[in-house]
């Protein structure tokens, strides 16, 4: 009987062991969960704040690329075109173009709005077809830029289902 109490003894001394081990560890895992939520939102709220800034980038991008274009078409002469695929950032709420101006209005949290302006040396018009086609763009765009030497101008078309062009159709 001896020898029994020595083992069973044993065992709960184990048993007590083990219930301490795992309370430590408890708290040990608790303790980090406890000092990493505070990292893990505060890294969350530094990326969303910064987002906003590669949308400016990418309209100012945009409107440089196409005040670029324009101006290639139009050294090309009378019916010359060109077909360009340009991202539009998703907080995009404007898009005009002023004879020469091209301006791309981006809002952005906490500040407003924030345009974007490039200046061609020819002179840009949106599609005369459907001018308001431009309404809520966003995304990836199939874009046409064709020089009308009658007009002095350069059009920009953008590509949807009810795109007059016969160069929108094709693949």
């Amino acid at each position: 009987m001896a020898n029994n109490r020595i083992f069973w003894g044993r065992l709960g001394l184990f048993s007590e062991q083990r219930g301490q081990a795992s309370l430590e560890l408890l708290l040990i895992v608790g303790f980090l969960f406890i000092t990493l939520i505070p990292l893990v939102m505060y890294m969350y709220n530094v990326l969303s704040e910064d987002v906003w800034q590669v949308d400016v980038q990418q309209s100012q991008s945009l409107v440089n690329k196409l005040a670029e274009s324009a101006e290639k078409v139009a050294a090309g002469g009378d019916n010359a075109t060109t077909e360009l695929f340009l991202y539009f950032p998703t907080n995009v709420r404007n898009f005009t173009i002023f004879d020469r101006a091209i301006i791309i209005s981006t809002e952005v949290p906490r500040l407003g709005i924030i345009d974007q302006v490039a200046v061609s040396n020819v002179p840009v018009g949106l599609s005369p077809n459907n001018p308001t086609c431009w309404a809520g763009v966003g995304g990836m765009q199939r874009v046409h830029l064709i020089y009308s030497g009658e007009n002095d101008r350069v059009y920009v078309y953008r590509c949807t289902e009810e795109c007059p062009l016969d160069l929108c159709s094709t693949n």
